[in-house]
């Protein structure tokens, strides 16, 4: 709903989705088309012309000239392993440890 307030309102505007995978991605490209039919019915207006769509991109033609393209492109990210994640996690938790002790030794009587 937001990407599809976007498209509408703001000129020129070119945002990315990134989901989880392929078939989320293209979901997404869809509900932004079909918000977006849902605007412009309820608020009466003409709706914009579609210059491209296809499963990865939208790209409409705005209202405010012929240099006023807006486009929506839905990408899936590449989401890492388990094995990955959890050494990132793994990381993360001994930085997060790390930075306390140094506090502590700064701050005794605050933590």
């Amino acid at each position: 709903m937001f990407a599809a307030a976007m498209i509408y309102s703001a000129a020129g505007v070119e945002l990315s989705i990134y989901s989880t995978c392929k078939r989320i991605s293209q979901k997404l490209l869809r509900n932004v088309q079909t918000f977006l039919r849902e605007i412009y019915l309820q608020l009466g207006t003409e709706p914009m012309r579609e210059i491209n769509a296809n499963m990865e991109e939208i790209v409409l033609q705005g209202r405010e000239g012929p240099r006023d393209t807006r486009k929506v492109n839905s990408y899936p990210s590449k989401v890492c392993g388990k094995n990955a994640l959890f050494a990132s996690c793994c990381l993360l938790l001994k930085e997060y440890l790390s930075s306390r002790l140094r506090l502590d030794k700064t701050f005794p009587a605050i933590l």
